[in-house]
C-alpha cells in the first residue's frame, strides 16, 4: 500500500504538536492524527469523539499492527522535518 504523509497545522505550546493526514494512493485522505508530546516523547493519536459517557472513542482505526506502526513512524518523520525546515 503507498501512502504519504501530510503535516497540517503545528503548535509551539501545550501538548498538542500538530495534525497530519494520511493519504492513501492518491484517493484517500485520513484526517485528524493528532501529534501530542507526553514526557518528552512525541505519540500518534486518532481522531477521537466524546461519547453520551463521556469517554473518548476513535472515529478509526488501523487494524494492522505492522502498518500502524508504519504509519506512525511516517507521521513522526513528517513531523520532525516540518519543523525543523520551520
Amino acid at each position: 500500500m503507498n501512502f504519504k504523509v501530510k503535516i497540517n497545522k503545528v503548535f509551539n505550546k501545550y501538548d498538542l504538536k500538530g495534525f497530519a493526514t494520511l493519504i492513501i494512493e492518491d484517493k484517500i485522505y485520513i484526517t485528524g492524527f493528532k501529534i501530542l508530546e507526553i514526557d518528552k516523547r512525541l505519540y500518534v493519536f486518532y481522531q477521537s469523539r466524546k461519547d453520551k459517557q463521556g469517554k473518548y472513542k476513535d472515529i478509526y482505526f488501523i487494524a494492522d499492527k505492522e502498518l500502524r506502526n508504519k504509519v506512525y513512524r511516517e507521521i513522526l518523520l513528517e513531523y520532525e522535518k516540518y519543523i525543523n525546515r520551520c
